[in-house]
């Protein structure tokens, strides 16, 4: 009996770190690169965890579809035409950034800042207490 707990507890624990990582497609070469560099153009960070402190960061057409970036700081970063599709980007910090041509479908944005940012698309976004580029909040999923 204990044996079948522990093998099936094994076994449910072994699906749920594969499920975690189902979006994990990044490059580990770009996810390096951004880590020590702080600019990253054009580099596959899908599914990566990025953060905490990438402000002033360079990004532009990079995808980070289904990152984890909670509490993510991206302010006053050139983050254009970035696919954040997906992405977990809860408390992050975009304030003042280019997000010209970014895509956030499904992102959940829920806390985060872009109060000043320019060019920002958030069509499709999942919001709660939500600061928008013109200062005002937005709650549509709280």
């Amino acid at each position: 009996m204990k044996k079948s707990i522990l093998v099936a507890s094994a076994l449910l624990l072994g699906s749920m770190v594969t499920l975690a990582h189902a979006h994990a497609h990044y490059s580990t070469i770009d996810s390096m690169q951004f880590k020590i560099t702080n600019s990253c153009m054009e580099c596959d960070l899908s599914g990566a965890e990025i953060g905490p402190n990438h402000s002033n960061a360079t990004l532009t057409g990079s995808n980070l579809s289904n990152a984890q970036g909670y509490k993510l700081n991206l302010s006053n970063s050139n983050s254009r035409h970035v696919n954040f599709s997906g992405a977990y980007l809860v408390e992050s910090n975009f304030s003042q950034s280019d997000l010209t041509g970014s895509n956030f479908d499904g992102a959940n944005v829920a806390f985060a800042n872009f109060a000043g940012s320019r060019g920002t698309n958030l069509a499709n976004a999942k919001f709660c207490n939500t600061i928008m580029p013109d200062g005002s909040t937005k709650n549509d999923n709280c």
